[in-house]
């Protein structure tokens, strides 16, 4: 759902000091349990359809509750940002609550699923009616300028960054049809220039001045599971295409691998700084050094790990053989005592 009607900012100039005003958010849809004793409200937030440069700060609801008189307590708030619960609360006596959530980048994907949820323990309520069929709820935002955000070189972040404009560096007109499916994948409404402190690099090298996780420079690289075990090796991610939010200095750039196997009929880029596409679209998208489901490990690094472990464990066992040895030694020099004659 597009959201620009929706969501009309104040945007004062194009200094990075502006400042953005709340906005509305509509809900989509609602659901309601058997009972009545719970309503959530469900909306869509999508990065791409805010005003170029700008992120959402903070998420505003208002949840109108009227649990009914046999109620005896408050039915419970809370807000969850794509599954994380990022606030909690209890409705007001009044019936009135405001509730508000910081949203951090950490939590943010291209495309964002918010839900408002009402509950009311069945506890709460004795023999009466007691629900919140009645309930309603008004979302609002608060915007401001991607530039005041720590630098995050997510895919998130990309698209407040590479809203004013994006330079696309290809070596063939297949690689620049690569490039343009990437840049409407993040930012559809950028305007392309041939020169821009954003980019996007679609080549098999590395991006000059770049220092993106997972790299082909640097000998055999492989992709590992939580457990130690692979699930990409060197072969099979040649034959990927790879993309990377990473940043030359301060800027960002988005680089582009393809593999060996030809493009991918879709390039989805919501989560992470590292998605892997193959034949039937994206296998795996994650954020190496934060998510401990998928490890980038290379060769030389994973024999180097091996051998202080080896190392570590020699020492310690060194060191409990010294102990044992120098005990016993303490041991034969304490006198024996004789027992007396009767």
């Amino acid at each position: 759902m597009r959201l620009p009607l929706a969501i009309a900012v104040a945007w004062l100039g194009a200094a990075s000091t502006a400042v953005a005003a709340a906005a509305p958010l509509p809900v989509q849809w609602q659901e309601r349990s058997a009972d009545g004793r719970q309503t959530t409200w469900h909306a869509t937030l999508d990065l791409r359809e805010l005003p170029a440069g700008t992120v959402p700060a903070a998420v505003t609801a208002v949840v109108t509750t009227a649990a009914g008189p046999q109620a005896t307590v408050a039915p419970r708030l809370a807000i969850a940002l794509n599954g994380l619960v990022v606030a909690r609360g209890r409705a007001a006596p009044d019936g009135r609550t405001e509730l508000q959530a910081e949203i951090s980048g950490k939590v943010l994907s291209t495309r964002n699923h918010l839900a408002v949820a009402a509950t009311l323990p069945a506890a709460a309520c004795g023999a009466g009616p007691c629900d919140l069929r009645s309930a309603g709820l008004s979302l609002s935002l608060d915007l401001e300028p991607g530039a005041a955000r720590t630098p995050d070189m997510s895919f998130a972040s990309l698209v407040s960054r590479f809203g004013t404009g994006i330079a696309i560096q290809a070596a063939s007109a297949g690689e620049r049809r690569l490039g343009e499916r990437a840049a409407r994948a993040v930012a559809p409404h950028a305007p392309r220039l041939s020169q821009a402190a954003a980019s996007i690099v679609v080549s098999r090298t590395t991006p000059q001045g770049t220092r993106p996780a997972l790299r082909f420079d640097r000998g055999p690289v492989e992709i590992r599971d939580a457990d130690g075990r692979t699930l990409y090796d060197q072969r099979r991610l040649e034959a990927l295409t790879i993309v990377q939010a990473t940043s030359r200095g301060a800027t960002p750039v988005l680089w582009i691998r393809p593999g060996r196997d030809g493009p991918p009929p879709t390039l989805d880029l919501d989560y992470g700084t590292l998605a892997l596409f193959g034949r039937d679209g994206r296998e795996i998208a994650f954020a190496p050094g934060q998510d401990r489901a998928a490890t980038v490990i290379y060769a030389a690094e994973a024999r180097q790990d091996a051998r202080f472990a080896l190392t570590w464990r020699l020492a310690v066992l060194a060191a409990w053989l010294a102990a044992t040895v120098g005990f016993a030694l303490v041991l034969r020099r304490i006198p024996r005592l004789e027992p007396k004659a009767a």
